[in-house]
């Protein structure tokens, strides 16, 4: 059942006749502003963090995972860069090297 203001009134004028004015308005703090449907239990409060941490950890093990996809495929472009890099400098090398030889042959 939900209590409207109308019902909240009357009860506050009937606790006002019954404990005065300053009881009835102290009693009256204390009841939810609106139906008890509203008012969230522990297990409520539980259940809702177990749904949060659930989907917490579900992002967070997706971030993880794409952080490690982006890095496996950065360490792979950075292998390929360097593998380039050697074969050039190694052929470089050899062409330098030949060069000596041959200046040290005609020389």
């Amino acid at each position: 059942m939900t209590v409207d203001e109308r019902e909240r009134r009357h009860l506050h004028e009937a606790l006002v006749s019954t404990l005065g004015h300053d009881p009835a308005d102290t009693l009256m703090a204390y009841l939810p502003p609106t139906g008890w449907a509203d008012v969230a239990t522990k297990h409520d409060l539980a259940a809702f963090g177990a749904t949060l941490r659930a989907e917490f950890s579900a992002n967070l093990h997706r971030e993880i995972d794409t952080v490690r996809s982006e890095i496996r495929g950065e360490i792979g472009s950075l292998h390929d860069a360097l593998r380039t890099q050697f074969y050039w400098t190694a052929t470089l090398l050899a062409v330098q090297l030949s060069a000596f030889i041959a200046l040290l042959k005609l020389g």
